[in-house]
Parts: C-alpha cells; structure tokens; sequence
C-alpha cells in the first residue's frame, strides 16, 4: 500500500483558505454589430472633426450652404485644371510623335535619292566546251586502265606464288608449297592441283617432324641466352606414327589420282617401319587400335606398348 499524502493535501489546503474570495473575471466578448457599431462611431467623430477643421478654415460668418457651394466650386476648378494640364501633356506627346514620324520619312527620302554604286558583272568564260562523247571516252579508258592494272598484279602475284610453292614442292619443303598456295582463290587446274599435293604431302611431313623431335632426347636448343634440354615423350611420338599411317592408308587413291605415289609411298613405308623397329608394334595392330578404341582405350594401349617396348616417358 502507498502511504496517503496527507500533508500535501493540507498544505493546499491552508492556501485556499488564504486567498480572498474573489469573482472570477468575465472576459468580454464583442460580437460583430458591436464592432461595427464602434466602428461607425469612431468614424463619425472623425467626421466631425473634419468639419471643425473645415469650420475653422472657412471665412468667418459663411453658412454651410455657402462653405458647400465654395467647396464645391473648387474642386470643379481643380478638376478643370488637372484636366488641362493632361490635355497639354497629350499634345506635347503627340507633336514629338509627328517630329520623329518626319524626321523618319525625310531620312527615307534622302536614302532613296542616294543613286545605288552598281556592281561590276564578272565577264563570261568564253572557253570552248568538252564534247560528252569525248568525256564517255576519257572515263572508259580510265575505267579499263584500272581494271587491268589490278588484273596484272592478281595474274603476276599468282604466277610468282605459283613458282615459289612449285619449287618449294621439288625441293621436299611440303609444308611451306602448302603454306604460299593455302587459302588462294581465282587459281587455276593447275595451280589447284600443285595445293592438293602439297596438302596431302604436308601432312605425312608434319606426322614425321612431329615424331623426330618427340623422340630426340639429347639435343640441346638455344631459346635467347637460356639453353634447355628437349624432353623425351614417348606417348606423342607412338601416336604420331600411327595418326601418318592411317592417313597414309586413307588417301592412298587421291595420291594415285595426283601422280605422286612415290614420295607419297616413302612416308608410308617410314611411318611402318618405325613401328615396326621402335615399338614392336605391327601396322595391322596400329590400325585396329586406332579404328575399333576409345580415347581412355587408346591412351592406356598407347601407354602399354611403350613399357613393353623399354621406354619410359618423361611426361
């Protein structure tokens, strides 16, 4: 339970019964004819103030009939006099307006008195005229010159690529025959047929390359001033040989057709022997392992031949 507070409650006690008994103010409220009423009052007695003014300053023994008449009179006479006074201004306003109107027309006037300088015509060009048959001429010869001229160097550029893949192919330099005649549009029988051998022949000399450094594992290379030593992949030299011999075996007829069986017979009886020599692995073998096996199949037989043959790949 809160303890009750009693001594405060006497305390506000004992002020009450200090305080005199008082009414309470009442707060007066005007409404709004009040306001009005006060309003007019106050303007009234304003009013007649102003008569009194008005009394003071009139002349002395003048009735109100007579003030009103005079006051009258005045403003009548003022308003007739502001009246003139605005008349005036008007035409003052009107008088400058025609001044400058015929200051204007006099300045035009005067401009078109003036003579105006005429100009100097350009004499005409009086030089004979080309003929259009003439130009249809000049512009077909032009036009022919052109196309000859690219003609010339099309024709030239492709017979001088025609003699450097020639040569490079006489050479046995197969892969750069291919390189200068690859991609080269607009040949002719021959120049096709020179590509379709190097194509076939760049190949087999790729699959040879590709397998010789494979293989070589002693050579020392100089690459800027380092020197490192080629490493020895057994894997990628075992599939090299047999990626030839099968293309080798599948292109035999086109190589007829081409008239190159020879140098195309030597790469087929290398990549054999290799195989034969190298990893003890017969061309009939290569083949079936390349035709009838998986990529994983491949890899693991590829792997297999490679211990069996005595050599172990450093990759």
């Amino acid at each position: 339970m809160k303890p009750r507070k009693v001594f405060q409650k006497a305390v506000v006690a004992e002020e009450v019964e200090r305080r005199p008994n008082r009414p309470p103010r009442a707060r007066k409220k005007r409404s709004r004819t009040s306001f009005k009423k006060y309003w007019a009052c106050s303007k009234k007695k304003d009013g007649d103030e102003d008569d009194d003014d008005d009394d003071e300053g009139g002349e002395p023994g003048e009735t109100k009939e007579e003030k009103k008449a005079r006051l009258k009179k005045e403003k009548e006479e003022a308003k007739k006099k502001k009246k003139e006074e605005a008349d005036a201004k008007k035409k003052q306003k009107e008088e400058e307006k025609k001044k400058k109107d015929e200051e204007k027309k006099k300045k035009a006037a005067e401009k078109k008195a003036k003579p105006k300088k005429k100009k100097p015509k350009k004499p005409k060009e009086r030089s004979p005229k080309v003929p259009i048959p003439v130009l249809v001429v000049f512009l077909l010869f032009s036009m022919s010159l052109v196309a000859s001229s690219r003609i010339m160097t099309n024709v030239l550029g492709g017979m001088l690529q025609m003699s450097t893949a020639q040569k490079a192919f006489d050479e046995q330099d197969y892969l750069k025959a291919y390189q200068t005649l690859a991609g080269k549009d607009g040949m002719d029988k021959s120049g096709n047929r020179l590509r379709n051998k190097a194509k076939l022949m760049a190949y087999l000399q790729a699959k040879q390359n590709q397998y010789l450094i494979c293989m070589d594992s002693g050579k020392q290379t100089d690459s800027g001033l380092s020197r490192y030593k080629i490493r020895t992949n057994y894997q990628l030299a075992l599939d090299s040989l047999i990626q030839g011999a099968y293309f080798y075996r599948k292109n035999a007829e086109k190589a007829e057709n081409l008239e190159i069986t020879d140098q195309y017979d030597e790469y087929g009886s290398y990549f054999e022997q290799e195989l034969d020599n190298t990893f003890r692995v017969s061309i009939g073998e290569a083949m079936d392992l390349y035709y009838n096996s998986t990529r994983k199949d491949y890899t693991t037989a590829l792997q297999k031949i490679i211990r069996d043959a005595g050599f172990t790949d450093t990759y």
